[in-house]
């Protein structure tokens, strides 16, 4: 996550590398389900000190700004559950 996460950070002077770099992050197969169960797994144990949270909440942050689809998907993954009072959600793998 930190790699990624720098590598997304520098490329975003560079729009082109930008958007390569989130595509292709985006269409790795799970990545979504990988870095949402990396972000409430800590909360989730009260282990919110965890290195890597920063990290994934950042990754995140630039997938659902560079695509409106993935934020919706991420935003029903975190609030859907709670609505039906479960803690926590699924993530569908997100296509091009």
């Amino acid at each position: 996550m930190y790699i990624l996460d720098r590598a997304i950070n520098t490329a975003e002077g560079n729009p082109q590398l930008y958007r390569q770099i989130i595509e292709t992050a985006v269409s790795i197969p799970d990545m979504l389900e990988c870095c949402y169960s990396a972000l409430v797994a800590p909360i989730a144990s009260g282990k919110t000190n965890d290195v890597t949270l920063s990290h994934v909440a950042s990754v995140l942050f630039h997938f659902g700004k560079y695509h409106k689809d993935v934020s919706e998907q991420l935003i029903n993954a975190l609030i859907g559950p709670v609505q039906l009072g479960l803690s926590h959600g699924r993530v569908t793998n997100y296509r091009f």
